[in-house]
């Protein structure tokens, strides 16, 4: 057998178990259509724009940023600071009902995911017991 000849050898499927893919384009399907979006272009030009402008002031530039960088750490620390506000009071909350032994208030304070594990009085004794004998109130 001639080399040049030689065609490679295809694996043999067994055309039962091998699922036949079919693909139909209907006609017209691709009208209007305009091709590839160069999204890659756009955001050169913008980023030419800014550079020379940048090149023009750097001053200019380097207040803009910094003014930028201080409203982000602004917006964090804001942020921040009344989550955790929220937190400390619902803890003092919390300590102050187990401490005077507020069952409504826990109760209040306390949810669960299904009716089965209901939040029984004496459970809530229980963990105000148990939480005073730990802290040693």
């Amino acid at each position: 057998m001639d080399q040049n000849n030689e065609q490679p050898k295809q694996p043999k499927s067994d055309d039962s178990t091998q699922p036949q893919l079919h693909i139909e384009i209907k006609e017209g399907a691709f009208e209007g259509n305009q091709g590839q979006v160069n999204i890659g272009s756009k955001v050169k030009n913008i980023y030419n724009h800014v550079h020379k402008k940048v090149k023009k002031n750097p001053k200019l530039s380097l207040i803009v940023g910094g003014c930028l960088v201080v409203l982000l750490i602004l917006l964090i620390i804001s942020t921040a600071s009344s989550s955790e506000a929220e937190a400390a009071k619902a803890i003092d909350k919390f300590e102050n009902a187990i401490v005077m032994e507020d069952i409504e208030t826990i109760k209040d304070m306390i949810s669960v995911d299904t009716a089965e594990m209901g939040i029984k009085d004496e459970y809530l004794k229980q963990l105000c017991d148990y939480a005073k004998k730990i802290l040693i109130i």
